[in-house]
């Protein structure tokens, strides 16, 4: 009987739990697999529609496209002697509603393989400004590729909608995850129809 009433009270603690932590006890564990393999993670929260990132080795910057929210224009330089490496294929967006995605950028195209999503050498001293988009892995022609995500999004109440961008970077032989949050101002508007990102096989 007593292991009975231990076992009940320690499920109405987990549910209350989860009741009380919100988004931030869910941020947690989906967070904790992007942290395997890295050195260091720093987390920001952004303004609304933006957030950056200065220090001694780079810059950072992500802010929803004027044209179609469903992008982020990205702005990084390096700031440091050695070549810093984007880790493409270990980007991870993630929507209001919690799911994750990874993203594609110039020079990948909706539909391509995932695979196109290779590791990017930025050499010293330099910037570079890219355009990523959301995408899910689907299966297409015997082999995985990026497919754009379908539906819109639910709209009511869209200041409280939340997402999170995290870029992971090798400077200096040290993965560093850049973790990006901050609230998206208004509502999506894509027509893949008219994206030429979408052509594909």
């Amino acid at each position: 009987m007593k292991r009975t009433w231990t076992w009940l009270a320690s499920c109405m603690l987990l549910s209350l739990l989860a009741g009380c932590g919100g988004p931030q006890a869910m941020d947690y564990y989906r967070d904790e697999s992007l942290k395997l393999d890295a050195d260091k993670t720093l987390q920001f929260a952004g303004d609304v529609n933006e957030g950056s990132y200065s220090d001694a080795m780079v810059d950072l910057a992500l802010q929803v496209d004027n044209e179609d929210s469903t992008a982020l224009q990205l702005a990084l330089s390096n700031k440091t002697s050695q070549p810093l490496v984007i880790l493409w294929d270990r980007v991870v967006y993630v929507d209001a509603a919690g799911n994750r995605q990874k993203v594609i950028h110039q020079g990948v195209r909706y539909w391509d393989p995932v695979s196109r999503l290779a590791a990017m050498a930025v050499p010293p001293f330099t910037s570079l400004t890219d355009l990523l988009r959301p995408a899910k892995v689907d299966y297409r022609d015997g082999e995985q590729r990026l497919a754009p995500l379908r539906g819109r999004q639910n709209t009511s109440d869209w200041l409280d909608q939340r997402i999170s961008v995290t870029l992971p970077l090798v400077i200096y032989d040290r993965v560093n995850l850049y973790r990006f949050r901050f609230h998206i101002e208004s509502p999506a508007v894509y027509d893949p129809l008219n994206d030429p990102m979408t052509q594909g096989p």
